[in-house]
C-alpha cells in the first residue's frame, strides 16, 4: 500500500465544524497506516499543540496548517464585467483534443449565476449562514519553522483586523506572510473549484497562476532565509516544479456527490494546461464515520 499523508484535517477545534479531538483523529491516522497528518482547523491554530504531542508520541508525522477564508477573490467576478447582467455566458466547451477523449464525465448540474461569497465576515455567519455565502477557503501547511511563524502571524493580525471569532484575512496580509508555507486550492468551496463550477475557466486559471507565483516567491531562498512579502515571480518561472518544492498545489476531493467527477477531471485538466501538481485530500471532520 502506498504511503499516503492526510494534508486536510479538521479536529473539533474547527468549532462547529469538526468532531473530534487531535488524539481520536492521531490515534485513527495511526491505526489507517497513514505516514503523516496534517490539521488545517477553519482561522485558528488552537489545537496544534495538542496534536503534534499526540502525534509525536504515537510516531506520526505532524504537519502544522490552517484553513483560512479570504474576504475576496483572486480576480474580479466575470459577471461584473461587460453588461453587468451579473450572470455568465453559456459555458463553452473545450476544445477536443487527446485529453478530452471518451470516458470524461459531463457536468450534471445546471450552470451557477455567479461566483459566491466575497463579502465581510461576521459572527452571524456562524449560525446558519451556508458556505456559498462566505468568501473563498485556501488551505495553507508549514513547511518549516518559519512557516509555522508565518501562520501565528497570519492568524494573528487576521484577528486583531476582524471581530471575536471572525478573523479578517485579506489577500493584502496573505501576500505578507508567505515565508516557509505551502498553498492548497482547498475543497470545493475554494475560489479556483468555485471558478470551474461557475463555468469560468479563465478566471479559474488566473487565479492559480497568482496563487502559484506568490507561494514560489515566498518560499524563494534570499541570503540563507526566505524571503518574506516578495511579489509574485514573474512570468511562469513556479511552472513544472515537483510536489515536493512547489509552493502552491491543486487539490483533488471525491465525496460522491453529483459533480465530482466532473470537478475532479477539470482540475487536473487545469493543472496539466499550468503544469501545476496536484494533492489527494479527504478533508476530514471526523475520525470515525459515527463522528458525522
Amino acid at each position: 500500500m502506498p504511503a499516503y499523508a492526510e494534508l486536510h484535517c479538521h479536529t473539533h477545534f474547527s468549532f462547529l465544524d469538526g468532531a473530534s479531538p487531535p488524539e481520536e483523529l492521531v490515534d485513527r491516522a495511526v491505526e489507517l497506516g497513514l505516514s503523516g497528518l496534517a490539521v488545517t482547523d477553519h482561522g485558528g491554530l488552537y489545537g496544534v499543540v495538542r496534536f503534534a504531542t499526540a502525534a509525536q508520541e504515537a510516531g506520526l508525522r505532524p504537519i502544522v496548517g490552517l484553513e483560512i477564508e479570504l474576504m475576496g477573490a483572486a480576480g474580479p467576478d466575470p459577471a461584473d464585467h461587460g453588461t453587468g447582467s451579473g450572470h455568465f455566458p453559456e459555458i463553452a466547451p473545450l476544445p477536443d483534443d487527446a485529453r478530452r477523449g471518451e470516458g470524461l464525465p459531463a457536468r450534471p448540474r445546471p450552470d451557477r449565476a455567479r461566483l459566491p461569497g466575497y463579502r465581510d465576515a461576521v459572527k452571524e455567519d456562524l449560525r446558519g449562514v451556508g458556505e456559498a455565502q462566505r468568501g473563498p477557503h485556501l488551505v495553507l501547511l508549514a513547511r518549516n519553522a518559519a512557516g509555522y511563524r508565518s501562520l501565528c502571524r497570519l492568524v494573528s493580525r487576521a484577528n486583531l483586523a476582524g471581530t471575536k471569532s471572525m478573523p479578517r484575512f485579506s489577500h493584502e496580509l496573505l501576500a505578507g506572510h508567505t515565508e516557509g508555507l505551502v498553498a492548497l486550492s482547498g475543497c470545493r468551496e475554494g475560489e479556483i473549484a468555485r471558478r470551474l463550477r461557475a463555468g469560468d475557466r479563465e478566471g479559474a486559471r488566473i487565479a492559480a497562476e497568482r496563487y502559484a507565483g506568490l507561494f514560489a516567491a515566498g518560499a524563494t531562498r534570499v541570503g540563507g532565509r526566505s524571503a518574506r512579502g516578495v511579489a509574485p515571480l514573474p512570468g511562469d518561472a513556479w511552472r513544472g516544479q515537483s510536489p515536493a518544492t512547489a509552493g502552491f498545489l491543486l487539490e483533488l476531493q471525491h465525496h460522491l456527490l453529483p459533480d465530482d467527477d466532473w470537478l475532479v477531471a477539470e482540475t487536473v485538466l487545469l493543472a496539466e494546461d499550468l503544469d501545476l501538481p496536484v494533492v489527494v485530500t479527504n478533508d476530514v471532520h471526523y475520525a470515525y464515520p459515527e463522528g458525522r
